[in-house]
């Protein structure tokens, strides 16, 4: 047995296949179904126990196989078949894979299968000196037992259910197609190939990139002269001033859905690299933020230029006191989590500032044109709009299970930055437009 042993934590590839016992949700009082039994009625307290009693059931299983987590070998566990928690229907556990390299051998997967068909045998006679030990609730019904059998393989991507993944990895009120921990950048990057529950997300804000590379690309050489045109006086150029403040604005969106794409991609690479990527995806906001209002002041107060740079200063100190407060802490502590929303809030709000400021002192008409009025209130409505909708996470809130992949919440909140963004974008070329349309 010991030989066996050995070939097997040598061997280059092994996959586990483990059918566990129901797993309830543990919200409510549930009528259980365990195959082989009566009917057993599980109050949370004692749904609990079954949990952690599972989860210490899986330590010993995979206690067995090599130990190293990382390059060259990961842990990864196939697709559950569960239902939501507000159903009473079962959640098993199929398959617990373990890569690492070729498959086992026929004789060392018959060897390896007798062994843990002992050691069933003997926990289930009470034996206390093997390597896996029953649980109470597991001799109160045989039927409740682990069983794990090794198996080839299967091809294709394996997605976890919310109760297989680590808890800083799952999103409220999405239940299903979670990706393993993979820790490998390229198997990341591979992700983008097949369905799981983040590739909305990393293709909303790759469109974005998309779309703003190429207006990046089209700005200067059409955008920018076909929107100065004549001047009454007679012909006009864009000033440089004119190209900073438009390319200022590209390159902070580009920055952002560039670090939204990151975090969204990478989220599934380690713990470090998670939080790591998250910050990342902090600082994006908060550029975005600030970006988006320093054409506003820069076309409110073209001829005013004390007001002007106060008000940019103000935009320049407030991202980088957000930055510093909602980033360079504890971005994992949940404590911090709840002032990240009033943060971002608060510095959008700062913006409405120059505005108001910009209608008293020219007129509300005046601000309609010089600012491009309407479309920074367009944009203003896409970006509360879709914060509301991700702060409520609606749809998936009252349709659990329904949309884990598609058109959940957060999907929607990364259409809407899009869209808020191309807008503003426009806003900004029509503000440019009547700078150099009118004689002062």
């Amino acid at each position: 047995m010991d030989d066996s042993n050995e070939q097997i934590r040598h061997n280059r590839r092994t996959t586990i296949s483990c059918t566990m016992i129901p797993m309830p949700p543990l919200s409510t009082d549930i009528a259980l179904p365990i195959r082989g039994t009566e009917d057993t009625t599980l109050t949370p307290m004692h749904a609990s126990r079954r949990v952690r009693s599972l989860v210490s059931d899986a330590s010993h299983m995979i206690s067995v196989l090599p130990s190293r987590i990382g390059i060259g070998g990961n842990i990864a566990l196939r697709r559950s078949s569960w239902s939501s928690g507000f159903s009473t229907q079962s959640h098993t556990i199929e398959q617990c894979h373990w890569h690492n390299g070729d498959k086992l051998s026929e004789t060392a997967t018959s060897q390896k299968q007798q062994q843990i068909s002992g050691n069933e045998d003997r926990n289930t006679n009470g034996d206390t000196h093997s390597g896996y030990s029953a649980t109470p609730w597991e001799s109160d019904s045989k039927a409740s037992a682990v069983v794990c059998e090794v198996v080839e393989e299967e091809q294709g991507r394996q997605l976890m259910s919310v109760f297989q993944i680590p808890a800083y990895m799952v999103e409220d009120h999405i239940w299903d197609s979670y990706r393993p921990l993979c820790f490998s950048v390229g198997e990341c990057l591979r992700s983008w190939m097949y369905v799981h529950s983040e590739l909305g997300n990393i293709i909303t804000h790759l469109c974005g990139l998309f779309i703003f590379l190429c207006l990046a690309l089209l700005t200067g050489p059409i955008v920018v002269p076909l929107a100065v045109g004549k001047r009454a006086a007679g012909t006009s150029q864009a000033s440089v001033a004119d190209y900073a403040v438009i390319y200022a604005y590209i390159a902070t969106v580009l920055f952002c859905l560039a670090a939204s794409v990151t975090f969204h991609t990478l989220a599934c690479h380690s713990q470090h690299k998670h939080f790591r990527s998250l910050r990342c995806d902090f600082i994006g906001i908060l550029t975005l933020i600030v970006g988006s209002f320093v054409p506003i002041g820069y076309y409110g107060f073209l001829h005013s230029r004390g007001i002007l740079i106060g008000y940019m200063t103000m935009f320049v100190v407030l991202g980088i006191l957000g930055v510093a407060v909602s980033v360079l802490g504890h971005v994992e502590d949940p404590r911090h989590a709840a002032w990240r929303p009033v943060i971002f809030a608060g510095i959008a709000g700062a913006g409405l500032v120059p505005i108001v400021h910009a209608a008293v002192l020219n007129g509300y008409a005046d601000a309609v044109d010089r600012m491009s009025l309407w479309y920074v209130i367009g944009m203003c409505a896409l970006y509360i709009v879709g914060t509301v909708i991700y702060a409520f996470k609606i749809p998936e809130r009252y349709r659990p299970g329904k949309h884990d992949v598609l058109f959940h919440s957060h999907q929607i909140f990364h259409v809407s930055v899009v869209l808020a963004a191309l807008l503003h974008y426009f806003g900004i070329v029509r503000a440019l437009t009547w700078a150099h349309a009118v004689v002062y």
